[in-house]
């Protein structure tokens, strides 16, 4: 991890403490502060999911979406 942050432009703190929201409000300001979503989904499981949530967020901003099926590596775009 230490790794990773070093070689990135930068990094944002959404959370000052950790909470259960924590990874949904990481995601809103993804989605926020993006122009398209690549997503690596299966959107025929039903399952409700993190991953879910933010490809519908997204949806409803309008991003254009690339989705990866994490089984079949099938790619669809939105």
């Amino acid at each position: 991890m230490k790794r990773i942050i070093a070689a990135c432009d930068g990094a944002v703190k959404v959370c000052e403490v950790e909470c259960p929201d924590a990874y949904k409000i990481g995601s809103y300001y993804m989605v926020d502060h993006s122009d398209y979503l690549i997503a690596v989904y299966d959107w025929e499981g039903g399952r409700r999911s993190s991953t879910g949530q933010t490809v519908n967020y997204a949806k409803k901003r309008g991003l254009g979406i690339t989705f990866i099926h994490p089984d079949t590596a099938e790619i669809t775009t939105e």
